[in-house]
């Protein structure tokens, strides 16, 4: 099997530290598999620079100060030596035994992300809802269902992630924006159920905050590849509901309630006419790209 390079992205996480390593170089050596194993140390503040300073065999990188989930991959993928990635969180949550069957699926997928639906998920219900709420919307928006948008299991091509290092925030929405501009721009995309459990230590996850921000990066980074995605069904909506009105007002009320129908199909038209310029402009800078990539 062709080498990967393990990144692990660490903030506070002195409890589980240790034997996510630990469990990383057991799976790997009990497989035979070849990996570096990368730690960022995200500016943590309790112990886990000093845990991570007795560890053998990985390669630290330390953040002088907490920069984000994101920002910690970002680094670690900048410092892999290796053309495929595999990410995992330190909290001991991923089951590591599903990094292999991950693997298998690359370079025939460029990711392969495991979805957190196997037969044991331990995980609040709050954040059940919140992802069923944000699935339903990368539905509605890009018309692919996705088993899991923010995975913090995966294994994908370096080339991938470099390709849109761009849009990639550096907070939670890492993953969810690698989910999102691998779907509506048609990259394979290889799922695998796996089991999630409980995790060690305090969540790093703020549950309005985050939950706000995710909702933003899906909205964000279809309108930014598909603008009819968004913008089409706004205007078509609103001009609808200007001549429902319309008729409405005419047979009900007796009169033709003019300046709020003319708001309504106005507002829609531009929405609409929006929506259509800035497909234009997408395809032209797709295009232009294709152009000069061909070269």
């Amino acid at each position: 099997m062709f080498p990967f390079s393990i990144i692990i992205p660490v903030y506070n996480e002195e409890d589980s530290i240790r034997k996510t390593v630990g469990g990383l170089k057991s799976f790997l050596l009990n497989n035979n598999l070849t990996s570096e194993i990368i730690a960022i140390n995200d500016g943590s503040t309790d112990k886990t620079k000093e845990i991570l300073e007795t560890l053998s065999d990985i390669k630290i990188i330390n953040h002088q100060h907490n920069k984000g989930y994101g920002a910690a991959i970002k680094t670690g993928v900048k410092e892999a030596k290796h053309e495929t990635i595999c990410i995992i969180d330190a909290d001991g949550t991923y089951p590591v035994e599903a990094i292999k069957d991950l693997i298998a699926y690359l370079p025939e997928y460029d990711m392969a992300v495991g979805a957190r639906s196997g037969g044991k998920v331990e995980m609040p219900l709050r954040r059940r809802f919140v992802k069923f709420f944000l699935i339903l919307l990368i539905k509605i928006l890009t018309g692919v269902k996705v088993p899991d948008m923010n995975s913090g299991l995966r294994v994908f091509k370096k080339a991938l992630i470099k390709k849109y290092m761009r849009l990639i925030p550096d907070g939670f929405s890492l993953t969810t924006t690698m989910t999102i501009c691998s779907i509506v721009n048609n990259h394979r995309i290889k799922y695998i159920d796996i089991d999630y459990h409980s995790r060690a230590g305090v969540s790093k996850i703020r549950p309005i905050k985050d939950t706000y921000n995710f909702f933003i990066v899906i909205l964000k980074t279809v309108l930014y590849f598909k603008p009819l995605k968004v913008l089409l069904p706004v205007g078509i909506f609103l001009m609808a509901a200007a001549v429902a009105l319309g008729v409405w007002s005419v047979f009900f009320l007796g009169r033709f309630l003019d300046t709020t129908t003319m708001v309504l199909f106005v507002s829609g038209l531009q929405i609409f006419i929006l929506a259509l310029l800035a497909d234009l402009i997408v395809n032209r800078i797709k295009n232009n790209d294709d152009q000069e990539n061909s070269f």
